[in-house]
């Protein structure tokens, strides 16, 4: 969230970053656009710093949690929007972006916002 960019944690994060003191596992909160997909190995891997979901030797895994939701979503009527709303605010900045337009929904007589 954009408060979350202006905590002081975050912005020491970003002060290291800059000065080049972090290694590639604390780099990855700057992963921008995340992975479609993420598997992790949470008994070997509790802070989820390795994406499994690529190799091949989690396939199968991968498959079954892929039918699990395909089958969730048909049960609960849930998909996935043909368009993802874009981010409305800078993921480092927390600034808004464009794309941040107010009011969302679209004004009619009948609505008071």
């Amino acid at each position: 969230p954009a408060d979350a960019v202006r905590s002081p944690s975050f912005r020491e994060l970003c002060r290291w970053r800059d000065a080049g003191e972090l290694n590639a596992a604390q780099m990855s909160v700057f992963v921008k656009p995340r992975p479609s997909e993420e598997l992790y190995d949470l008994a070997e891997d509790p802070t989820e710093l390795k994406n499994l979901a690529a190799d091949p030797r989690y396939e199968k895994a991968l498959a079954k949690m892929r039918a699990e939701l395909d089958k969730w979503m048909q049960d609960t009527g849930d998909f996935i929007p043909a368009v993802r709303t874009p981010d409305e605010f800078d993921r480092e900045t927390g600034e808004p972006l464009p794309a941040r337009q107010r009011p969302r929904l679209p004004q009619s007589p009948d609505r008071t916002y």
